[in-house]
């Protein structure tokens, strides 16, 4: 399995149940994606290339070229591609589902429909290599209550539509705070940014929680030494957390010196 780092860390959790020799790809500077290194690591041996994009935790996007590049560099293996955060980037390689054999797309009901609870999600494929799927999918895999549910959030539209408008200009606030801060960041096309606070990541994210915002600590992520991710919501919600970023700069006595 390929896996070009850092990423979601449940790729790697699923990966060490299995026989699978997992190998990491590290993102060039500025978490671009690796493509040169990705293909020079693709072997008879890859079987699986899971790619998130956006990515996360860094918001970073894969052009279409690449990820088409890494699909015929490797007509042997699956490439996954994770479009979680595909309504908050807009771009998507749904539409090769079929024309592509080895090409899975992954979504989930997580993010822009909100329904993170219910464990909602779908794989894309070829027939061909939804046969193989269906072998370790278990039967149970999706719940009634999921399922009831997902006719009403698809036909709801007009609410996504909405909520993505929010996020996306909520995400220009918080980018914007975060400059005139002078906290760095990196630019993002999922529903989060990813800032680097430094050595006192930890005490940050202690004084957000104090204020009622929760944020992920990611500095145990490769790469990610400092940094922490902060989603983004409505209009509302990106208010507080802005206040809560600068009382918890303050209380904390942070005065910069990271760099990204």
């Amino acid at each position: 399995m390929l896996l070009p780092v850092p990423t979601y860390s449940m790729y790697e959790v699923y990966a060490s149940g299995t026989e699978a020799k997992l190998v990491e790809v590290m993102a060039d500077r500025d978490f671009r994606f690796p493509l040169a290194a990705l293909l020079a690591k693709i072997t008879p041996a890859t079987k699986l290339i899971a790619i998130a994009n956006p990515n996360s935790p860094t918001g970073k996007a894969v052009r279409r070229e690449e990820i088409l590049r890494i699909i015929e560099a490797a007509p042997h293996a699956a490439v996954l591609v994770d479009e979680a955060y595909f309504h908050f980037h807009g771009e998507t390689v749904m539409d090769l589902i079929g024309r592509a054999p080895n090409l899975i797309v992954a979504r989930t009901f997580s993010k822009a429909y909100g329904l993170a609870g219910l464990r909602l999600g779908l794989l894309a494929a070829a027939p061909e290599q939804m046969q193989w799927l269906r072998r370790v999918i278990s039967p149970y895999s999706v719940n009634s209550l999921a399922l009831a549910c997902l006719p009403a959030a698809l036909d709801d539209q007009p609410y996504i539509d909405w909520y993505v408008s929010e996020v996306l200009t909520a995400r220009d606030a918080f980018i914007a705070a975060l400059d005139r801060l002078g906290v760095p960041y990196w630019p993002s096309q999922a529903n989060f940014v990813l800032a680097n606070i430094g050595p006192k990541h930890a005490d940050f994210c202690r004084a957000m929680r104090k204020r009622g915002v929760l944020v992920r600590d990611r500095s145990s992520d490769p790469g990610c030494d400092g940094c922490v991710r902060v989603t983004v919501g409505t209009h509302e919600h990106t208010a507080q957390g802005i206040q809560a970023v600068e009382q918890s700069l303050k209380e904390i006595g942070w005065t910069g010196g990271a760099t990204r």
